[in-house]
């Protein structure tokens, strides 16, 4: 069931502003995010790197449950800190 948003001058559907997330993570933050677990299990060999990784997974996602772009603003501030002033 889709909702409407009446806002703006015409109605939006809410599908249309509304983030998509995998696995409750934007999709190059989860991407990066197994790249690195891949990089080290398979290369490393460091199996127990798996649980820290679910919770640095559990911890992205309850950055991005109540503002989606949480992440994207962090990093992109983070990586430009003169867009800050």
């Amino acid at each position: 069931m889709e909702s409407t948003i009446y806002d703006f001058k015409c109605p939006v559907h809410r599908c249309i502003i509304k983030r998509k997330l995998y696995f409750g993570l934007p999709l190059k933050i989860l991407l990066g995010l197994i790249l690195v677990i891949v990089f080290f299990v398979l290369e490393l060999k460091m199996i127990a790197f798996i649980p820290i990784m679910i919770l640095i997974w559990f911890i992205l996602k309850s950055l991005t449950d109540k503002d989606e772009f949480m992440i994207e603003l962090f990093l992109s501030n983070l990586l430009q800190p003169e867009k800050l002033s």
